[in-house]
């Protein structure tokens, strides 16, 4: 009995496997028999497609036969020929075609239909004229005036053309005299600055001098500027002022000098400059500073300027007169308002005492 039992069970599980297997097949067959069905719709779509693509152009294909035929029915009746085939005509009907083509390049029809249809309009207009006043003078009258009225729009455009080119000359005139206006009172006060700084340098051992740099088209407004030429050392050539050739003490000794030359020429009752020698070598620092004090304590203007040189440092040695006070300002977190050892006469008498006892 319980061989029976198992025998049975085998017999089910195999079945189950049996059908699982089946049910397995069925579905990847229903899978493919799907993806068929959708490729063979889209082939119908598109064999839909090109047929109605083609049904167009056989409808096109027929119109245009039928235009053909149409236009052959024409061309026969217009020029009186039995046929259209060469082998067909009769020898008479064979120099039509010949006297055609002569015909249409002596009158200039054009091969396109675009064009010839234009041409049919332009006669149209004209019969049209000529039926109205019964008589061809008129058709010539209107021919003559479209040729005329074709010149005068050429005369208005070649006036036109030169009326902008008189005004553009005229432009460019009146501009650069104004130019030239502006131009020569700058031009002038550059000359003035330029014989400052060159005198400036001289005192130097050293050449410079500033001048307008004019572009090459002078129109161009924009592009004018003040060049600055200068040369430290003896038997070199003047070169820009620029921070790649020259060193930053030199760039800073050759706009101090600039400064002073351009100071020269407009005074006012004082200047503040601001830690001008810094970035000098002391050699430099020094010879601008005696112009500094000559310039300032002469008859020029810069002589009825007060200059107010600020500086953290001042080289030992420099030579002062009358009119230069020095005022050293003591400041820091350590000094206090009841420092009463911060005595700077004190230190000047303790310094003197020291000197004279040396």
């Amino acid at each position: 009995m319980v061989l029976k039992m198992l025998t049975k069970a085998e017999q089910l599980r195999a079945l189950s496997v049996e059908e699982t297997l089946v049910r397995t097949a069925l579905q990847g067959l229903r899978a493919a028999l799907g993806k068929v069905d959708a490729e063979l719709h889209e082939a119908q779509q598109k064999l839909q497609e090109n047929l109605t693509l083609l049904e167009g152009r056989l409808a096109c294909f027929r119109d245009a036969m039928r235009d053909l035929t149409r236009a052959k029915e024409t061309l026969q009746e217009e020029c009186g020929l039995t046929t259209l085939d060469p082998q067909k005509m009769s020898p008479e009907e064979r120099d039509i075609p010949d006297q055609l083509e002569k015909l249409f390049i002596a009158e200039k029809i054009p091969d396109e239909k675009e064009a010839v249809a234009r041409l049919l309009e332009e006669e149209k207009v004209k019969l049209n004229i000529a039926s109205v006043d019964g008589s061809k003078d008129d058709v010539d009258r209107y021919e003559r005036l479209e040729v005329e009225k074709a010149n005068l729009l050429q005369r208005k455009q070649h006036q036109e053309s030169t009326r902008e080119a008189w005004k553009t000359t005229l432009l460019k005139a009146l501009f650069f005299q104004e130019i030239t206006e502006w131009k020569e009172p700058v031009e002038e006060l550059i000359r003035n600055i330029n014989v400052n700084y060159s005198k400036f340098f001289a005192l130097l051992g050293c050449a410079g001098e500033v001048y307008l740099d004019v572009p090459e088209d002078p129109l161009n407004i924009a592009e004018y500027g003040i060049m600055i030429m200068v040369s430290f050392r003896a038997g070199e050539r003047l070169r820009r002022l620029d921070h790649q050739v020259q060193s930053g003490g030199e760039r800073s000794v050759s706009t101090m000098l600039y400064l002073l030359a351009l100071q020269e020429l407009c005074p006012v009752p004082f200047r503040c400059v601001d830690e001008i020698n810094q970035g000098m070598d002391p050699v430099n620092e020094r010879k601008v500073f005696d112009i500094m004090v000559e310039t300032l304590s002469g008859e020029g203007n810069l002589a009825k300027t007060q200059y107010f040189l600020l500086t953290p440092k001042l080289l030992h040695g420099l030579k002062f007169n009358r009119k230069v006070t020095v005022q050293i300002v003591h400041n820091g977190a350590t000094l206090s308002e009841n420092c009463r050892d911060w005595d700077p006469k004190n230190f000047l008498s303790i310094m003197q005492s020291r000197s004279s006892t040396c």
